[in-house]
């Protein structure tokens, strides 16, 4: 081996703790999460969901429906989320939809970072990783939310790579690349234009720039929704978005707030670690004074130099303990009683009572019952011809709970569940009027 051959092998060994340990420690942790949303969160239980307790993600090969999507600001992702969302329907796959959408939206979000010369603040870009599973054990479907983010992250990723030089190139080159995203993702699109707005300005510190990014993106979304595709004047910066009624992404509490807060996210990250950057040298500078600063050795000892690549590794690997520590921590307060009201429903779909009375007999004096859950579990003890002798072994709320005339069970939920018990009373009619509701 030549010198230097062996001088680009020692820098490779120095770089490896910084640019082979971390990414190889972040694979396991996302190894560790797919796990969990395999075993733990269990997609296919939101699946069986869809139609019943949050809105089924159409997605259909006619014709119609691709002339629907193409034809609307945000329908071709739309479209893409639904298709993905039919993974769901086995759990390792949906698993695996679920966890790589969240691996490159975080990949997207620490390279910005790192285009703002703020790396050292990456860590932050978990916390949408964590906000999302959240969702997800609430059973809720943010994945359109998070292919929206995906497209402006890095996009404008790919806005930045070109370089464009002049003010006039890069603001026909963002109005090119918002046009592409508004038509892909709607009024999401907006992600991008703040997070090119923020590199305008802490990158090539060109205000002017910045001004003009969020000037055309609001010129653009006028007129690309308002005058090209006929939407009215608040639909046009609503349209994909979970703002807008007609797109079904609207979350319960306790994350009703969530689309705003991802939306908000990494335009907020990229500013806050560009001040605290600032803050960072400013303070360091304070320190220093007007002390100047001894030379240094051009070259360390060989144990100097290894003390420091043990200290990175070490830093490295106590980060992403607290990463995954937070990762447990929002995912174990954030798992409710509702895992087992969509497993009692599934397994009901499944027609397999005996799982749900076994189910049930777990849950009995542990968990909290909810009402649609009880439903399933009285459904299934008629069908095992024990719900006389079982009947007052679970919390029952009367009359009530066989129509599930509750104010807080209403609409789709109502009708879905009144469906399957019409039939299995042998009420064609009435379970007919229950299909017809919730077409």
């Amino acid at each position: 081996m030549s010198a230097t051959e062996k001088r680009h092998s020692m820098a490779d060994k120095r770089r490896w703790p910084r640019y082979g340990l971390e990414p190889g420690l972040q694979a396991i942790l996302f190894l560790g999460l797919f796990v969990y949303v395999w075993k733990g969160i269990e997609p296919h239980l939101l699946y069986y969901g869809f139609g019943v307790f949050t809105p089924y993600p159409v997605f259909s090969l006619e014709a119609s429906f691709f002339r629907t999507a193409l034809s609307t600001p945000g329908g071709i992702l739309s479209a893409l989320a639904a298709l993905l969302a039919q993974s769901y329907s086995h759990a390792w796959v949906g698993a695996l939809v679920i966890v790589t959408v969240l691996a490159v939206l975080l990949l997207g979000i620490q390279r910005l970072l790192r285009s703002i010369q703020a790396a050292k603040f990456r860590d932050l870009a978990w916390i949408p990783v964590i906000l999302a599973l959240m969702v997800y054990n609430h059973y809720e479907n943010p994945l359109p939310i998070l292919l929206a983010l995906n497209l402006s992250v890095w996009t404008a990723i790919l806005y930045g790579s070109l370089g464009a030089r002049t003010l006039s190139a890069r603001a026909g080159l963002f109005l090119l690349f918002f046009a592409i995203v508004y038509y892909w993702a709607g009024a999401s699109a907006f992600v991008l234009a703040w997070i090119v707005c923020l590199s305008e300005a802490l990158r090539h510190r060109k205000l002017i720039g910045a001004i003009l990014s969020i000037a055309l993106a609001f010129g653009g979304a006028f007129v690309l929704g308002h005058l090209v595709f006929d939407l009215e004047l608040q639909a046009a910066f609503t349209t994909g978005t979970p703002w807008d009624p007609s797109s079904g992404l609207q979350f319960l509490a306790p994350f009703s707030l969530l689309p705003a807060v991802l939306y908000a996210f990494v335009p907020g990250l990229m500013l806050l670690a560009s001040l605290a950057g600032v803050a960072i040298k400013v303070a360091a500078k304070m320190r220093m004074g007007r002390r100047k600063q001894k030379a240094q050795p051009t070259e360390q000892p060989k144990r100097l130099r290894r003390g420091h690549a043990y200290d990175r590794r070490l830093w490295i690997a106590l980060r992403l303990l607290l990463v995954t520590a937070t990762a447990v921590l929002g995912l174990l307060f954030s798992r409710t009683h509702i895992h087992n009201e969509r497993a009692l429903h599934y397994y009901a779909q499944q027609r397999n009572w005996d799982q749900v009375i076994a189910l049930a007999h777990r849950m009995r004096g542990k968990q909290t019952f909810t009402r649609a859950g009880m439903f399933e579990v009285n459904r299934a003890l008629a069908h095992r011809g024990s719900l006389g002798n079982e009947f007052c072994a679970y919390p029952q709320d009367g009359a009530k709970a066989l129509f599930l005339s509750f104010k807080e069970i209403t609409g789709r939920l109502q009708y879905a569940k009144l469906l399957e018990w019409y039939l299995d009373l042998g009420c064609l009619n009435a379970a007919e009027k229950n299909v017809y509701e919730l077409l």
